[in-house]
């Protein structure tokens, strides 16, 4: 029995992160599965605690009175509520239920099944992720007609054996504790009508009463005294409970098997046994007669502790061995525990003795102890005592600013050590980093989950079978299949491999050619920048002269032209301005060009208040196709010529942009300063205050482009190819970031789902498998869906490279299962598993060796 409490507060958390997702949910217990705990006190005493705890103290929805699964009942219950799917257990847990693990199972996939045919998916729990807005987990849809076959030989096999279900098999050797439900109820009568109420309330009461019917029943193999001595130990320990906090219960347990006392140990065990039964049957008792409604049902969920219950036996035993006994415990404890002690001996028919001392029967120090304690302690200080130090701990000075904030003068109490004395130095061995093996705090062992998780397809773990170690391979080849199939379909048709080679190239040969590059590269830009030639500058003069004679031809045409277009159509206008905008930018005139351009905006303005004045509703009824060509030519005006623009054509062209109400977009045509200066001279827009207002689009700039220039918006691109790219031209940013992987620096990227930021990651694993066959390269995925698909995609992509025996190109590793985690180059994982390779001591070799962690 460990701590109910911290059973109470995981599942509190598993349900209460459902309700945070705006899940609504029923818990529902099958009175059949009860039965699968009847061999296991604890764990009997563990469900009824969760059961009522849920009932009494939770506004959850509990329902315990549906017989089984493949009752009418749950049927009913199924067909009213119409669940979206049910989460259950898939039966494969450790459970200590005293019951083979393969009848477990059976029990398991029968609910399951039950629950199928009520054509409701179905969840296991024990695969449940959650993230900030949704939960994910492994799921099985219902499909009737694949589970008919099943359900025709499970019910050939309850006929044939007589059967009516899997649990009355089990019931079978089930033992069934016989109660005294009318003893049990005169008992509880009197300890409810104690005055004042206990302070534990329903505990309390649970306590009393199944302590009392272990008394009256007696322990097996024990003298009355013991049986005394165990539950005031049992009393004791529920007194603290009412005070001490959890820091203070999580103490390191003792080795009983290393206890310098005699006592028969394995008593404890029963005791337990024998406490948690009949805690169960009061609760039942209480619950069937309702007595919860009249007691406080809080500290339910903190019934009994056991670790503590076995941590305040071994404290008490060994001072009673040592006659200390009476120093240890406080009058305030002492007097709670014969409170306590004078109620189980009004409901008890046993003659018992006080409640002080805890323990009254004879325990003896077992020979050499003493000097096995001694030797411990003096081997920590022995040391210290010779420089000085009386303390078991001193520490080295320490100057931070940190530290002096937080400690203050506590520095100036603590045993320092001087760094230049040579006996101090020589009384300290200095550890290697991350070599140690005990938590420094709790003195536990350092526990590595790695090991405790599930290794799929280990070779050390080839069965000696003929026949498993075939199975095993085969399943091992299926699996290898499966991932490929599974990669290439997630790379698409016409995927191609990359054959991947080792580079076997000298570093520094590679820092030769690397400064050699850089040599001639400093030469060609001096050779740029070296004095022009007599004949460059004749040359230059010449071309000079051409441009200035073709500017002016030019110009004089365009003076030609102004003429010409005062008497025309602005329609007629614009296409012949079109045509001599084409002439002046195959000559090369930037001047004459900007003129032309901001004369065909003038004609595309006024086009469009004749067409606002003309329109009976104004503009809204308006097409808005003249607005956007007006804002494309003025975008086209600044981005060629924005450098030649004089002061007054860019308020030429911001008058015509504020004239369609998007003032928001002068910043974009104008100076700082420029619109101020602007709003002073005046726009030449030919338009008073008064009628501005109907050429507006009525909406910001950023909309209108939104709504009617999207097709026409800029897209930064690139059309030069990468030779590192094959499949695309990659862009500007994603240049960037190759050019970082091939320097070893390191990179974040913020970039849109789809954007190539994938690809970058696939760039990063193919430079270190070619770089050689140490380099690993982590990926960490936010959830273990996402882990299969990126480590088939890696399968498929990489997994041609010839790897060294023993070596693999790719590992997974997840709480669930590992594969090739340590033995690979390219890990695939989530952060809670990169978390505890990092920490561990004994996997810094392996740390080492990462370059990338993606």
């Amino acid at each position: 029995g460990g701590q109910y409490l911290h059973l109470i507060f995981l599942l509190e958390r598993f349900l209460h992160s459902f309700h945070q997702l705006g899940g609504i949910f029923h818990i529902v217990f099958f009175q059949d599965m009860r039965i699968l705990w009847n061999n296991s006190a604890s764990m009997m005493l563990a469900r009824q605690v969760v059961v009522f705890h849920l009932q009494q103290n939770t506004p959850y929805t509990v329902t315990t009175d549906i017989p089984s699964a493949s009752s009418p009942q749950w049927h009913e219950y199924v067909q009213k509520n119409r669940p979206a799917f049910v989460a259950l257990s898939d039966g494969n847990q450790d459970l200590p239920l005293g019951l083979p693990g393969t009848a477990v199972i059976a029990v398991f996939k029968t609910l399951l099944l039950h629950v199928l045919m009520q054509q409701v998916n179905c969840v296991f729990m024990s695969e449940i992720e959650h993230t900030a807005t949704k939960a994910f987990g492994f799921y099985l849809q219902c499909r009737p007609h694949v589970m008919v076959e099943w359900f025709k030989s499970y019910d050939k096999y309850r006929r044939r054996k007589g059967y009516p279900s899997i649990l009355a098999a089990i019931t079978l050797n089930a033992t069934i504790c016989s109660r005294n439900v009318e003893e049990v109820e005169k008992k509880m009568m009197k300890v409810r009508s104690f005055v004042p109420p206990l302070p534990g309330g329903a505990r309390d009461v649970t306590t009393l009463v199944a302590c009392s019917q272990v008394l009256d029943q007696g322990l097996k193999t024990a003298d009355p005294q013991v049986t005394e001595d165990i539950l005031r130990l049992f009393l004791l320990h529920v007194v603290l409970l009412r005070h001490l906090p959890l820091k203070q219960r999580a103490q390191q347990l003792k080795d009983w098997n290393k206890a310098p006392f005699s006592f028969p140990v394995e008593l404890l065990s029963h005791a337990l046994d024998q406490v948690q039964q009949c805690m169960v049957d009061v609760l039942d008792i209480c619950s069937k007669e309702g007595y919860f409604d009249q007691m406080e049902t809080q500290f339910l969920s903190d019934i009994m502790d056991g670790r503590l219950f076995l941590q305040v036996s071994y404290l008490l035993l060994d001072a009673h061995s040592r006659g200390q006994q009476a120093s240890l415990l406080s009058k305030e404890l002492c007097d709670e525990l014969e409170v306590l002690w004078a109620l189980l001996k009004n409901i008890s028919h046993e003659q018992l003795g006080p409640a002080v001392p805890v323990v009254a029967s004879s325990v003896e120090r077992t020979e050499g102890a003493d000097s096995l304690e001694d030797e411990n302690h003096d081997s920590v200080s022995d040391q210290l005592k010779t420089l000085g130090i009386n303390s078991r701990a001193a520490f080295f000075p320490v100057s931070n600013t940190l530290v002096d904030a937080f400690a203050g003068d506590v520095k100036n109490c603590l045993p320092h050590l001087d760094r230049t004395d040579k006996q101090v130095t020589a009384a300290i061995t200095e550890n290697a980093d991350f070599d140690e093996t005990f938590h420094w705090h709790s003195g536990k062992p350092l526990a590595d989950d790695y090991d405790n998780t599930k290794d799929i397809f280990n070779p050390e773990q080839l069965p000696t079978d003929k026949w498993e170690r075939r199975r095993f391979l085969k399943g091992k080849q299926t699996f290898s299949r499966h991932m490929e199939s599974y990669g290439k379909s997630l790379e698409g048709p016409g995927f191609q491999k990359i054959p991947i080679v080792v580079r076997k190239t000298d570093q520094k040969q590679e820092q030769k050619e690397k400064q050699k590059k850089e040599r001639q590269e400093r030469a060609k830009s001096t050779k740029q920048k070296a004095v022009k030639s007599k004949k460059d500058l004749i040359l230059e003069e010449r071309k000079k002269k051409e441009i200035e004679m073709k500017t002016a031809q030019m110009i004089q045409q365009w003076q030609t032209l102004k003429k010409s277009l005062k008497t025309g159509k602005a329609l007629n206008s614009i296409q012949e301005l079109d045509r001599f905008l084409e002439k002046c930018d195959r000559e090369q005139v930037p001047q004459v060009a900007a003129e032309v351009q901001i004369t065909i905006l003038q004609h595309k303005v006024d086009m469009w208040k004749d067409k606002c004045s003309k329109q009976r509703g104004g503009r809204a009824h308006a097409s808005l196709e003249l607005p956007v060509e007006i804002i494309q030519t003025v975008s086209s005006i600044v981005d060629k010529y924005g450098q030649q623009l004089k002061p007054d054509q860019r308020q030429e062209l911001a008058g015509a942009v504020r004239l369609l109400g998007l003032s928001d977009m002068v910043g974009y045509i104008l100076p700082v300063g420029g619109e101020q200066e602007m709003l002073t001279n005046g726009a030449k827009t030919k338009s008073t205050a008064k009628d501005a207002g109907k050429y507006t689009v009525q909406m910001s700039g950023n909309r209108f482009q939104l709504q009617h220039m999207g097709h026409l918006l800029k897209r930064e691109g690139r059309d030069d190819p990468d030779p590192r790219v094959q499949q695309f031209i990659p862009d500007t940013w994603q240049r960037e970031l190759l050019d970082a992987v091939d320097n070893n620096e390191s990179a974040l990227i913020v970039a849109p789902t789809s954007s190539g930021k994938t690809y970058a990651s696939y760039y990063c694993m193919e430079k270190v498998l070619r770089d050689g066959d140490d380099g690993v390269v982590v990926y960490v995925s936010p959830t273990k869906a996402l882990v299969n698909q990126v480590a088939a995609t890696v399968y498929a992509r990489f997994s041609n490279k010839k790897m060294p025996d023993g070596m693999s190109v790719y590992g997974v590793f997840t709480r669930d299962y590992r594969h090739n985690a340590l033995n690979c180059q390219i890990l695939v994982t989530v952060p809670q598993c990169l978390e505890i390779l990092l920490l561990a001591p004994h996997r810094q070799k392996w740390a080492q060796r990462i370059r990338y962690v993606i």
